[in-house]
Order: C-alpha cells, then sequence, then structure tokens
C-alpha cells in the first residue's frame, strides 16, 4: 500500500511523463473551468450587465470550495462523486445568486447556472483524466 501512495503523489508532484492525450486532457480541463468566468466577463464588457459575471464567480467559488472540502477529507479526491456535487451546488449558487442580484426570467436564468455547473463539474474529471495512472 505504501507504493501506491507514493505513486499517487508522483502523479500529483509531476514526476511522471505525461502523454499527449494527457496534456489535452490537461489543457481542456483549463479551458472549462475558465469558461463561465470567461463568459461573464466578456458579457459585462459588452452589455454593462454584471449578472451573469457575478452567477459566473458564485459557481467558481462554490466549485472550489468543493475542491477543497474533498482534498481535505480524502486526500486524493474522489472524482464522480466531487462532479455531482460540484453540477448541483454551483448550479443552485449560480441561479440562486441571479434571483438575489433581481432577475426575474427563470427560463433564462437556470440553463445559464446549469452550463456553468457543467463546466465546473466536468473540470475536475478532465483534471484526473490528465494525471498520470499510479502504477502498481
Amino acid at each position: 500500500m505504501r507504493g501506491l501512495d507514493q505513486a499517487i503523489h508522483a502523479a500529483h508532484d509531476g514526476l511522471m511523463p505525461r502523454t499527449l492525450q494527457q496534456w489535452i486532457f490537461g489543457i481542456a480541463s483549463f479551458v472549462v473551468g475558465f469558461a463561465p468566468m470567461t463568459f461573464g466577463v466578456i458579457r459585462a464588457w459588452n452589455s454593462g450587465d454584471n449578472r451573469i459575471f457575478w452567477m459566473a464567480l458564485m459557481a467558481t467559488v462554490m466549485a472550489q470550495l468543493i475542491a477543497m472540502i474533498a482534498r481535505a477529507n480524502f486526500g486524493v479526491p474522489r472524482i464522480v462523486p466531487q462532479a455531482l456535487v460540484t453540477l448541483v451546488l454551483a448550479t443552485l449558487a449560480a441561479g440562486g445568486w441571479a434571483y438575489v442580484l433581481g432577475a426575474t426570467a427563470a427560463p433564462g436564468i437556470w440553463p445559464v447556472a446549469l452550463v456553468f455547473g457543467l463546466c465546473l463539474a466536468a473540470r475536475p474529471v478532465l483534471e484526473a483524466r490528465s494525471r498520470p495512472a499510479p502504477e502498481a
């Protein structure tokens, strides 16, 4: 069991070489993780309406809190439960924050919140696929 722990930590520390496919998953993880904030900044810049930016920020903060809790409780996070919890809570955070800011169009709020939640839930899955598999 000690060897497995060392392999996991070596994979997290970047000591194991990555394949092209793992690099692509890593870049995709980065892009998908920043997509909500990028969309929010572009929307705020173009229209002057900051609600989408604040929705993206709240969803991103929620996703980061979930990631921090997962790492603190499990060391190496369990990816599928983390992704599911991130999807639900980030979507609720984004949608709830839109209502706090005065948005009332539910057919417009919840699809945007869901897309933000999906992006932020896909990030840890893609990040996990970007790591080299630990050798047993």
